[in-house]
């Protein structure tokens, strides 16, 4: 698929079963209530084109889960990026790569879900293009309210490779 622009040594590819361990101790570092593994294999059938990971030389590095609704419609379910990774390219990396395989399935709009306090993924959305559309009041066990963000992917700011050969970013 492909790899990350600020040099980082990591590619991006589709999940195998063989990841979910790993993919397992990310959630659990990154999220209060994390998915188990069950769920995490499931996701990983039901979703093979989109669940995606960030893959380094000896680790994974961060993965993203995703799907497609109503045929038009790209949901980003998950995203996550291990501690010693973040804020270097790789959660942008594979929003980027995730965004290369909606447009190939012709999808229209991707929406995500991100709590209130995560200011950090929210100004990442943000500069990528995804617009605050909404709010989810408790969507989260701990009661946490989530933002709704959406990005129509007409929207899309065009400036590098993406796989079909012309210019992408999101």
């Amino acid at each position: 698929m492909s790899g990350l622009a600020d040099g980082q040594g990591c590619r991006i590819r589709r999940v195998r079963e063989r990841d979910l361990t790993e993919i397992l101790e990310i959630e659990e570092t990154a999220f209060t209530n994390p998915y188990p593994l069950g769920y995490l294999r499931f996701l990983a059938k039901a979703n093979p084109e989109t669940f995606l990971v960030a893959e380094g030389v000896d680790r994974l590095r961060g993965y993203i889960i995703a799907d497609i609704r109503n045929r038009n419609e790209g949901h980003i379910i998950s995203i996550a990026v291990s501690k010693d990774d973040r804020r270097k390219g790789v959660a942008r990396a594979l929003i980027e790569e995730v965004g290369s395989v909606f447009r190939e399935f012709e999808v229209e709009v991707v929406k995500l879900e991100v709590r209130v306090s995560n200011h950090s993924a929210i100004k990442l959305y943000e500069s990528m293009g995804y617009r605050q559309v909404g709010m989810m009041l408790g969507y989260y066990r701990d009661g946490e309210d989530a933002i709704i963000m959406s990005l129509g992917m007409g929207d899309v700011h065009y400036s590098g490779p993406d796989r079909r050969g012309s210019t992408m970013k999101m």
